[in-house]
């Protein structure tokens, strides 16, 4: 069940971070220590992260950014390490954080790079990991899952400069450890024609530019989406977004990678009024051909409620808002979006008072998902899931929570059957999770059938709130 801000039902699923700048939890490093580069005999495995801050002023304001990692091998020690880079010409910082996790174990961090400063990063381990940044404002927060994958083209579906009070900052990350890429970002608005506002950038290895969408050029009486584009095809890209809006909605996500396109897209949390929350898409079609998307409402029984259509101009964006939905009943879960040309998606969440969010709609889910922060009651902070059956056939499932420092099970597992495009909520207050007051831990699920997981956290009290999507870890 999802509690509301007074303990009632309400929409809270999933944590990503529950740390604010100014508490950290048991085992969370606060600071790291300053010292000499010493990258793990074994890198297997590369994760970048283009924006990080340790109290300083950043596209969203006022920033401090914590990274939660997660093991995700099944009998294997995770050795982590993460370098920091100037953002502005990917210079070495030599600082670092290094540590060791065991299988399944977690651990959350704020970056080595002193008070007052900002950096890129990037993670190397000999074991797959799960990681979310979380970004703690003064005014809100936000949160994303961490790609492992790079592209020379990437997408976002939304860009804006000040339609109904929204805009938009890309932040671009070179992945390479040479080189300087250089490219563009161009923009398509509902109709698909092309803004004369093009944004260049050129960014050396491991270094970030920040690409503003406010006073860019954009009209403000448009909705647009962004093509990312290297000019070399061989280079290695990821890019942040970060969404402003009226009553300090802030929230980041990645770019989507060209694998990410796709005919069918999922998403697992849709919200019409229900717990006062509400949800708008962005689906933007960048292909040259228009496109005619056809949306499925589910309640949580995987009953079909509505069927929408939706044209989309070729390279064209469209706007859809739950509440505009014709026949849309209050007990909609989720949704699923087929076309005849691969698109993208972005889901904002609105709730009460500060409380917002963004996820972006995937194609697929996973017979294995890793969920790297769940808690209860921690700096605040509660948190809950919201589980997807994306396939056809029922799934049989099994939801279990593990111990940070260790990796081993802990509090009440739960085994559930879901029927194709069903759905159910975990609280991690309820006390049926018999999870101690003030745990800060994980979960797996293991299933016989691909799910999709929204996660979203609430700090109790000043409406932080967090959200993020996760497809699963493929082990």
């Amino acid at each position: 069940m999802r509690r509301g801000l007074n303990g009632t039902p309400g929409t809270y699923s999933t944590a990503t971070d529950p740390i604010t700048a100014n508490e950290t939890l048991p085992g969370a490093a606060s600071n790291g220590v300053s010292i000499t580069v010493n990258t793990p005999p074994s890198t297997n495995f590369t994760y970048n992260l283009p924006l990080l801050a340790n109290n300083a002023n950043t596209p969203l304001g006022n920033t401090t950014t914590f990274v939660t990692f997660q093991n995700l091998s099944t009998n294997a020690t995770a050795n982590v390490s993460v370098q920091y880079y100037a953002l502005s010409n990917g210079n070495s910082l030599n600082l670092h954080d290094s540590f060791s996790l065991p299988k399944y174990g977690q651990k959350a961090i704020l970056p080595a790079i002193g008070s007052g400063t900002s950096a890129g990063g990037v993670v190397t381990s000999d074991q797959p990991l799960n990681l979310v940044v979380s970004e703690s404002l003064n005014a809100g927060g936000s949160a994303y899952n961490v790609a492992a994958s790079t592209a020379s083209t990437l997408y976002s579906p939304i860009a804006l400069n000040g339609q109904y009070g929204f805009t938009t900052s890309i932040v671009v990350f070179n992945a390479a450890s040479t080189g300087t890429s250089t490219g563009t970002i161009q923009f398509f608005d509902e109709g698909g024609t092309q803004s004369g506002t093009t944004q260049s950038f050129s960014v050396p290895a491991h270094a970030s530019q920040i690409l503003n969408q406010a006073g860019s050029g954009l009209a403000n009486n448009h909705a647009y989406w962004a093509k990312i584009s290297a000019a070399n095809a061989a280079d290695m890209l990821t890019a942040q977004v970060i969404e402003f809006g009226p009553a300090n909605f802030v929230a980041t996500f990645n770019a989507i990678v060209p694998s990410q396109v796709q005919k069918t897209l999922y998403a697992p949390a849709v919200f019409n009024g229900q717990y006062n929350f509400v949800t708008g898409m962005a689906i933007a079609n960048p292909n040259g051909a228009a496109a005619t998307a056809t949306l499925k409402y589910y309640d949580a029984n995987g009953t079909l409620l509505t069927t929408q259509s939706q044209p989309i101009a070729a390279n064209g964006v469209a706007g859809v808002f739950q509440p505009n939905v014709s026949g849309l009943s209050s007990q909609v879960s989720s949704a699923s979006i087929s076309s005849d040309q691969p698109l993208i998606m972005a889901v904002n969440e609105k709730g009460p008072g500060t409380i917002s969010g963004t996820y972006v709609g995937l194609a697929s889910g996973n017979n294995n998902v890793a969920l790297p922060v769940m808690a209860n009651g921690v700096a605040g902070f509660v948190s809950g899931a919201t589980v997807l059956n994306t396939s056809s056939s029922a799934a049989h499932l099994t939801f279990q929570y593990r111990d940070a420092a260790t990796g081993n099970t802990i509090g009440q597992a739960q085994s559930k059957t879901l029927a194709p495009n069903s759905s159910f909520q975990v609280f991690q207050g309820d006390s049926a999770q018999l999870l101690p007051s003030g745990f800060f831990g994980t979960a797996t699920i293991s299933s016989d059938q691909p799910l999709l997981v929204t996660t979203n956290a609430l700090q109790v009290g000043t409406g932080l709130f967090y959200t993020y999507t996760e497809s699963g870890n493929g082990n």
